[in-house]
């Protein structure tokens, strides 16, 4: 910019700040450019025939700020995660519970899920995807958690126990009715 007063100069650095602001680390980390975001970690555990008729299920997502940035709790809610089959169809999530950390830099929120059709059985089989929806929760400095639609995976398997007990019988001795005649 040889010729290009102050000004200029400034407009542009701000454009193409804001602009580089969403591709600096090609994730969709809408925080990239500005020191980062919350980091996040998700729990999920598998489900198993011991899960057989449960109407609920529980992912834990642990967020962690900057050492000197709170999460803001106000941004934690049931949008901030997704839950999908393996043909991607999204699982109703309930409520979002902050187990841990409240007033932190180190919040844990369980998040309550509804199984397909309201209760685990065989039919529901599987792997399933929790996702974080990009910016969906921040610290008190404004970063926000960046997106990740795979962030974890379980499987869900519930084979039905078969049943390998034997059959019992009832063996009693035939009396005879017969009289001999001579």
């Amino acid at each position: 910019y040889p010729n290009a007063d102050t000004e200029d100069l400034f407009l542009n650095l701000l454009t193409n700040s804001a602009a580089n602001q969403q591709i600096v680390d090609g994730g969709g980390n809408p925080n990239a450019g500005f020191g980062g975001s919350p980091t996040v970690t998700v729990t999920a555990s598998d489900v198993t025939i011991a899960d057989d008729g449960s109407t609920t299920y529980t992912v834990s997502v642990r967020y962690q700020g900057a050492t000197v940035s709170v999460i803001n709790e106000s941004t934690i809610g049931i949008n901030d995660i997704t839950v999908k089959n393996s043909l991607g169809n999204a699982l109703t999530i309930t409520s979002a519970t902050i187990a841990s950390g409240l007033n932190t830099n180190d919040v844990v929120v369980n998040y309550t899920v509804t199984p397909p059709g309201g209760s685990w059985d065989n039919s529901d089989s599987g792997t399933y995807t929790v996702g974080i929806v990009n910016a969906s929760v921040s610290d008190d400095a404004g970063k926000q958690t960046a997106g990740n639609l795979t962030a974890k995976t379980f499987e869900v398997s519930i084979v039905p126990v078969a049943d390998i007990t034997p059959p019992t019988f009832d063996i009693t001795p035939a009396t005879s009715n017969i009289t001999a005649t001579t």
